[in-house]
């Protein structure tokens, strides 16, 4: 792509966002209205490595770096007539750190919207269509499993920000409930899961919302619900469930000994044998705003696809198995351990791996003057390890803000927390949104 062979330092990304800004704006005509918005983002992260960790191992595994600075964009047009919409979403980013330099262009939106005088719509082309009515997780976001989010940006922002799905979508409205098909196509490297296809109802009843999916494909079909509903203007509450054939989870094996009785195994991953069993997920939460504009936002979150208590202590013991080897055996073992900690890491889907979570935000809008601050509290209920998410945000002139923040993950040597290589990370950031 031209554009991304343009954008290869931090230089040329400011440029072309400044470039962009020069134009950003609102026009109207009696053929159409055309919008230019987006923001440009600049962040220093500061990260603090755990000094042990059972899978990185004197960072034996991933050497981590000490900083990373972040230069990212999010860019939309639009174009809107009558019967037709446009849109065009680019993310560019560039990372540095005091070893390597990266940058890549995402494309998280190009579609096209036809709309009929007699309710229906079509859409065409690669949309990040995000699905749920819950915060922080989200069963029913079928389309969004497996897409890679930044994990310092909002619970809001985490939606926004990530890679669209090809598909073509089929909607008819009614007065009180709308009605969807969704097929989306396996598409080799470009869209490598296999063909989805995802038949939607909504209904409006009163001040609730209610919506059932059907999502039909080879790899773990399922069922989805959501369901909200208000009362007055301060509370909200909401349940988000999802039924799916087959589990999403691997466990690790041991595989073929090394030497005989000598202990030491080359591990493998296997797939639990499930093919017809069922599993939940679940939310069950609320929101509520108090007279000062304090805003709590609580989520029960159960994953009937995680580990349970027995799977978990067979994970660990693996792993501590292998930490253990490898920090006393001879070196011509240290490829095979390592790679069976790099298979362990390649299953540690964080933030669901267990069964049971509680999410917790509290936000402020104006603390001090200007000043919003965010506390969001994340757990794993069943070993107690928990993430912290601090954050203060200064909006000063129209557009421009100031963020400070971190990341604390806090937990036992074999919780769920405690298996990430990074303990700490803070961050500041400047943004100018147009």
């Amino acid at each position: 792509m031209y554009i991304q062979h343009l954008i290869r330092s931090p230089h040329s990304l400011i440029a072309f966002c400044c470039l962009i800004l020069c134009f950003a704006t609102d026009r109207s005509s009696a053929q159409g209205d055309f919008s230019l918005r987006g923001s440009i983002s600049s962040r220093l992260t500061l990260l603090s490595a755990r000094d042990e960790t059972l899978l990185n191992p004197q960072q034996q595994l991933v050497t981590l770096p000490e900083w990373v600075n972040r230069l990212y964009s999010d860019l939309t047009i639009s174009a809107f007539s009558p019967k037709w919409d446009i849109l065009l979403t680019l993310r560019p980013i560039f990372d540095q750190t005091e070893d390597d330099t990266e940058n890549e262009i995402f494309v998280d939106n190009a579609y096209v919207i036809y709309r009929s005088m007699s309710g229906f719509f079509l859409t065409a082309g690669k949309q990040n269509f995000a699905e749920g009515v819950a915060l922080h997780f989200n069963p029913t976001d079928f389309l969004g499993e497996g897409k890679e989010v930044d994990p310092l940006l909002t619970e809001e922002e985490r939606k926004q920000q990530r890679e669209g799905s090809y598909f073509i979508r089929l909607e008819r409205l009614y007065p009180s409930w709308t009605l969807s098909l969704l097929v989306a196509p396996e598409l080799g490297r470009r869209q490598p899961q296999k063909n989805r296809g995802i038949l939607k109802i909504s209904k409006q009843f009163g001040s609730a919302d209610g919506s059932l999916l059907v999502l039909v494909t080879d790899d773990r079909p399922g069922l989805g619900l959501n369901f909200s509903t208000t009362y007055g203007a301060a509370l909200e509450l909401h349940v988000e469930a999802a039924l799916r054939r087959e589990s999403h989870r691997g466990f690790l094996e041991k595989g073929v000994e090394v030497f005989p009785d000598s202990g030491i195994f080359q591990y493998k991953i296997v797939d639990p044998e499930d093919e017809n069993e069922l599993f939940a997920q679940m939310v069950v939460g609320g929101h509520y705003t108090f007279s000062n504009k304090v805003n709590v936002i609580f989520e029960y979150f159960y994953n009937q696809d995680g580990y349970n208590e027995a799977e978990w202590q067979s994970f660990t013991d693996a792993i501590e198995q292998n930490n253990s080897l490898l920090l006393s055996f001879p070196n011509d073992l240290r490829s095979l351990l390592l790679r069976n900690l790099s298979l362990a890491n390649s299953l540690m889907t964080f933030r669901s791996l267990r069964q049971h979570y509680a999410f917790l935000r509290i936000s402020k809008p104006q603390l001090i003057h200007k000043i919003e601050a965010t506390l969001v509290y994340f757990t794993n209920l069943e070993d107690k390890s928990f993430v912290l998410n601090p954050r203060l945000e200064y909006k000063w002139i129209k557009g421009f803000s100031f963020s400070v923040g971190a990341l604390v993950f806090e937990g036992k040597q074999t919780t769920e927390f405690a298996f990430t290589p990074m303990q700490n990370q803070w961050y500041f950031q400047v943004q100018k949104s147009f």
